[in-house]
């Protein structure tokens, strides 16, 4: 221990950087997928499914930049995003 005693506002810091370092894995995770997709549908479809994947890329990515910058992020249109760019990349299969 460092001897210093805790004060009671440092809780409410703790708690807010914790909550930051949730958001940022949140965004990570999501990002992270997004590119999956995105690499996925370069690899497995043919050439025209180039716009698909770059516009799915940009779109989710974007989404993610928005759902960071809001007070209290709300991960669901990140979510569909993906999950509706993952099944039209697997239906273009």
């Amino acid at each position: 221990m460092t001897g210093q005693s805790t004060r009671p506002d440092d809780f409410q810091s703790h708690r807010e950087t914790y909550e930051g370092f949730l958001h940022g894995t949140i965004a990570l995770i999501l990002g992270v997928l997004f590119v999956l997709v995105a690499l996925t549908t370069f690899a497995f479809t043919d050439t025209t499914s180039v716009l698909l994947g770059m516009s799915g890329l940009i779109a989710g990515l974007g989404s993610i930049a928005v759902n960071l910058r809001l007070a209290k992020p709300n991960w669901l249109i990140s979510i569909v995003i993906l999950v509706g760019f993952a099944l039209l990349s697997a239906a273009l299969m």
